[in-house]
């Protein structure tokens, strides 16, 4: 006889307690014994969508039919941790999203003003630019993909150069995008939109958000540290 246990991996482990293996040797002309009907749901998982489950005996023709709800309440189990799960991926990234603005701001100020058109090759964003690139991704993912709200900057913002203009700028990007979070549906997560390098669903785009102005806010540490200026610290969760 065989009898083994394994642990289940980190995501499962919240609704799979064990894994059992169990493994009969039966020897000789010995017959093997019939179980009549699979384990009960507490050991692992039986769907009977439409109605209980039956037994019959041979011996004495006896039909017995088993209904539990056992499975109805490890499904609704599933569905409240789904749920939970959920609302804590919108709130980490809430609280991402408002210290990636402090710490995106903070590198906006670090810049000295006469510095804002500074780029270290001639096909780079300048430093100024670079900032309203962030901050016009961040509205058009966000008014585009994850909200009907109207898109708060205008063609206009996408063209200033003076210092205070352009923080003014990154704060209302990043304002609008993190009400966006806020009044966000979890349910909406896993909605699809179109998107021009294919279908995407929400959550898929609100990853995108914070991935692409990590990207841009990584190239502006390395125009103020070649400008002798030491970036601020940083932000994280």
């Amino acid at each position: 006889m065989v009898l083994k246990e394994f642990k289940p991996g980190y995501h499962l482990n919240e609704f799979v307690r064990t894994y059992r293996l169990v493994q009969f040797e039966f020897e000789g002309n010995l017959i093997v014994p019939f179980k009549a009907y699979p384990p009960w749901a507490e050991h692992c998982l039986n769907f009977y969508p439409k109605d209980g489950r039956y037994v019959a005996y041979a011996s004495s023709g006896q039909k017995i039919k088993y209904i539990f709800m056992a499975i109805a309440f490890f499904l609704a189990s599933v569905s409240i941790n789904a749920q939970t799960v959920e609302a804590a991926f919108l709130d980490a990234h809430i609280s991402k999203l408002k210290n990636a603005q402090a710490y995106t701001l903070q590198v906006a100020r670090s810049m000295p003003s006469e510095k804002y058109d500074y780029k270290p090759s001639p096909e780079e964003m300048n430093f100024g630019k670079q900032l309203l690139h962030i901050s016009e991704n961040l509205c058009w993912l966000t008014s585009a993909c994850l909200t009907n709200n109207k898109n708060p900057l205008t063609p206009a913002d996408g063209k200033l150069t003076v210092k205070h203009d352009i923080i003014a700028v990154v704060t209302k990007a990043y304002d609008f995008a993190i009400d966006a979070l806020q009044n966000f549906p979890s349910k909406s997560l896993v909605d699809t939109v179109k998107f021009f390098a294919g279908p995407m669903n929400k959550l898929q785009i609100i990853n995108l958000v914070q991935d692409h102005q990590t990207h841009h806010r990584g190239q502006l540490m390395v125009y103020l540290r070649l400008n002798g200026i030491k970036p601020p610290d940083y932000i994280g969760w």
